[in-house]
């Protein structure tokens, strides 16, 4: 049996019990094929990783994008229970819909898995329209699985602690139709009246990253310019050259790295990987479902990893694959690893 386990220097991973892949569509790479590395991603080795003191906890999960439905065994954060589940969900930006709206949509769509408003007023234990967009609810691992393909679902999370004294797991409380707001500051995106936001001197990427509260340090500071379209979400990266940075684990950046930006998100991206257990996987989501939390949350596509924020307070160096071993592979590291959300 395959297994994932953790050290006191490295992440917690959770794998993910659904992966809605027809909302989630891998976007078209914008890489021309004449710039793609020509030699394979290398794999470094490295000394094995401690098993961790922390109990784990069989899952039958799987990649549902892999035909290999071999059982796995994670790591479970607090709180994860696989019958608490974060439905994050998108919407419109034009026109934009309003709290009410987002709040109606939510009881719509759990009303449909479960069979009536009644049900789903219920079952629906929190929600968020600010810090990230989605609702919070209780059925079992099996009827999860029938908010796949629903319209506007874009992940199904087993949910887990934001404060792990108070066993809460955030956003505003929804308690049989009374909602009562969640006692975390929740912040709202600044808006820009330019139509398309385009990199200039001053005014770099990083600084748009902290605008949509996202850490300056997931992209290095080898961008040399970008595109940022509103009106589509759509954010467009291009490096010096394909490169490697060091954050908890070995990162490679392509050429171009695309992907949508929103108000703490940054989905559908491309060109990023990271190295897990000497595999390369893509980066396919990146979150801030809380920024009280202190860490941030990656979508590896096999995996859910929650980092520490101070990880990415600053860009990154970005060397080529042997500059890393000169030195001591610390690029990029300004903390160490939270150990709960």
């Amino acid at each position: 049996m395959a297994t994932l386990t953790s050290s006191s220097s490295s992440s917690y991973l959770h794998l993910k019990s659904l992966i809605p892949s027809s909302t989630t569509p891998n976007p078209r790479s914008l890489n021309p094929s004449r710039l793609n590395p020509s030699a394979p991603l290398p794999l470094k080795k490295r000394p094995s990783m401690g098993v961790s003191n922390r109990p784990t906890i069989k899952a039958m999960a799987v990649n549902r994008n892999n035909s290999n439905d071999e059982p796995r065994e994670t790591i479970m954060l607090p709180g994860c229970d696989y019958n608490h589940w974060l439905i994050v969900m998108e919407f419109p930006k034009d026109p934009a819909p309003t709290r009410e709206q987002m709040i109606e949509t939510y009881l719509n769509t759990l009303a449909t898995v479960l069979g009536s408003m009644e049900e789903a007023k219920k079952n629906m234990y929190a929600f968020s329209t600010t810090t990230y967009t989605g609702f919070q609810c209780t059925v079992s691992e099996e009827t999860s699985e029938k908010f796949k393909g629903l319209p506007g679902v874009l992940w199904v999370l087993p949910d887990s602690y934001i404060d792990v004294k108070n066993k809460d797991y955030g956003g505003d409380k929804y308690i049989n139709g009374e909602i009562i707001p969640c006692k975390y500051p929740t912040y709202q995106p600044k808006q820009r009246n330019s139509s398309k936001y385009e990199s200039r001197r001053g005014d770099p990427i990083h600084d748009l990253l902290k605008a949509h509260n996202l850490p300056p340090g997931l992209l290095p500071k080898s961008i040399t310019n970008f595109t940022f379209d509103p009106s589509t979400s759509l954010l467009v990266a291009h490096l010096e050259k394909p490169c490697y940075a060091k954050y908890d684990s070995l990162t490679y950046f392509d050429w171009v790295v695309t992907g949508k930006l929103s108000y703490g998100v940054l989905k559908r991206v491309d060109g990023f990987k990271q190295e897990e257990l000497f595999v390369w996987l893509p980066v396919k989501g990146i979150f801030n479902m809380n920024p009280e939390s202190g860490v941030i949350m990656f979508d590896i596509g096999l995996a859910h990893k929650q980092l520490s924020m101070s990880l990415f307070e600053t860009p990154p160096e970005c060397n080529d694959y042997g500059v890393l071993d000169e030195v001591g592979g610390s690029l990029g590291r300004k903390g160490g690893i939270k150990e709960q959300r």
